[in-house]
């Protein structure tokens, strides 16, 4: 009830400073609440049976000069006007924002190429939009505003415009009137919609950001043309996420923090020892990797380093933990083909992790 007298509160203080600006009709009566929420099997949610009941039952609303005047639905005019009531009682079918325009598509079309179909199902997304578990609570020139009367979102206002529909996170209906009232919708549906559609990722920045929260100290970044190098040595190329970590983040570990796992991030010159390196990788299949691995009654080999045995520690481990465990690059290495070890770690399950490159 807090929330009622504020909302009420804020309506009159409104009035009194620019008569008009708040014109509701007079409350609905709790018998015709129950009436419709039996018709159309539903139970509408609470704060919005308050206001209707308590405050009024639609209207309309100026808040200020910036933005055009609201329309808030009455109860008794949805039925009036021919709204679409048949399929309210069904759960609304989404959990999150739906809008095209940002790059969202109906589940399970990715594939789809045929416009026809897809202009199908797009319509029949929008009818479920409008029409399942939800209401028109509020409408200005531009924009609808729709109660969520079932499904997970129960209790949420969510805007529908010509660029589909957002979700306004946690935003009751009461919540609704007060951002509204107060100037602050615009900026709560850009908050909402940043936090549904955050901007493109840096991969570059997160790695940087990844590298100092660990402790990680780098070499500063090579030049691209000690890469192109390398590569023409070894007639190989590198994937451009690895060359864009050796020219934008950083060229091997300055200093190891204690508490890193990482032991070591190779340089360059520490590879070029490495002979095969534009050969195909030496695992391409299941098959390659049960022969290398698995013996002929299905029993995992055994591998030998400086006289000591080392057992697979699981069936889908990394072929790495055993092949390169523990080898030294500072001296001629044995035959490496389609891959570069590029970082060592101290953990034993782990000690290093391989660029693919052939």
């Amino acid at each position: 009830m807090k929330k009622i007298e504020a909302i009420k509160k804020k309506m009159e203080k409104l009035n009194k400073e620019k008569p008009g600006t708040v014109l509701l009709n007079p409350p609905v009566s709790m018998d015709k609440v129950k009436e419709f929420e039996e018709k159309y099997k539903i139970t509408l949610p609470k704060e919005y049976v308050e206001f209707i009941t308590l405050v009024g039952d639609g209207g309309k609303v100026q808040s200020g000069p910036e933005r055009s005047a609201v329309e808030i639905t009455a109860l008794g005019g949805y039925e009036e006007s021919g709204y679409p009531l048949e399929k309210i009682g069904m759960q609304f079918p989404l959990k999150r924002g739906w809008m095209p325009d940002f790059g969202d598509r109906i589940e399970g079309t990715e594939d789809i190429e045929d416009e026809d179909v897809l202009d199908e199902m797009t319509g029949d997304q929008w009818e479920k939009i409008e029409t399942q578990g939800n209401i028109i609570v509020m409408t200005d020139s531009e924009s609808s505003w729709r109660l969520i009367v079932n499904g997970e979102r129960k209790g949420e206002v969510w805007q529908l415009s010509e660029f589909g529909i957002q979700r306004l996170i946690k935003c009751s209906f009461l919540r609704l009137l007060e951002l509204y009232l107060s100037g602050g919708l615009n900026e709560y549906a850009i908050e909402c919609r940043d936090k549904e559609y955050p901007g493109e990722p840096d991969p570059v920045k997160d790695c940087r950001d990844t590298i100092k929260k660990i402790g990680l100290k780098m070499n500063p970044p090579i030049d691209t043309a000690e890469v192109r190098e390398f590569e023409k040595r070894h007639n190989i190329q590198f994937p451009e996420e690895y060359v864009t970590l050796l020219t934008e983040v950083g060229y091997g570990i300055k200093k190891t923090s204690s508490y890193s796992s990482i032991k070591e991030i190779y340089l360059l010159s520490e590879l070029d020892c490495l002979d095969d390196l534009d050969q195909p990788f030496l695992i391409q299949t299941e098959e390659d990797y049960r022969r290398i691995f698995y013996d002929g009654n299905g029993d995992p080999r055994r591998f030998s380093w400086n006289g000591k045995l080392l057992y697979p520690f699981q069936e889908k481990c990394s072929m790495w933990e055993f092949i390169y465990h523990k080898k030294e690059f500072g001296k001629k290495a044995p035959s490496h083909p389609g891959c570069c070890p590029s970082l060592n770690c101290y953990m034993a399950a782990f000690p290093l992790l391989e660029v693919i490159i052939a």
